[in-house]
């Protein structure tokens, strides 16, 4: 197999890490950051 062909088929959708229909907007997150509930431990401080 040549560098090109190689090249070719690694970025292929054949060769695609991520399922192709999880690409699609699930919700429409344009607000700030702020503007949303994140959820996490309240010890998260206290790890690394």
């Amino acid at each position: 197999m040549c560098d090109e062909s190689f090249v070719r088929y690694f970025l292929s959708f054949d060769n695609l890490i991520v399922d192709p229909t999880k690409f699609d907007i699930f919700m429409d997150m344009d607000k700030p950051l702020a503007h949303y509930f994140i959820s996490s431990s309240h010890n998260t401080y206290l790890i690394g």
